[in-house]
């Protein structure tokens, strides 16, 4: 059976908490990146590896969004 478009889907009270887990999971995950790129900021750049530079931080930070964003649709 397919759910009409925009039907709200049941979801059970397992299957609600891990997603709530997930989400808090990448929040937190969100917030440890843009520490490290606060961090970044009021470093030295030429010190820093290439898996913590800004641009790599920021691309990580990006994935982490569009995942956010796809629990929320």
């Amino acid at each position: 059976m397919v759910p009409e478009p925009g039907a709200r889907i049941q979801l059970t009270m397992s299957a609600a908490r891990r997603v709530q887990q997930r989400y808090v999971f990448l929040q937190a995950e969100l917030y440890a990146v843009n520490q490290k790129i606060e961090l970044n900021l009021n470093s030295d750049p030429g010190a820093l590896s290439p898996e913590a530079t800004d641009t790599y931080l920021r691309k990580q930070r990006d994935v982490i969004l569009r995942k956010m964003i796809g629990f929320k649709r």
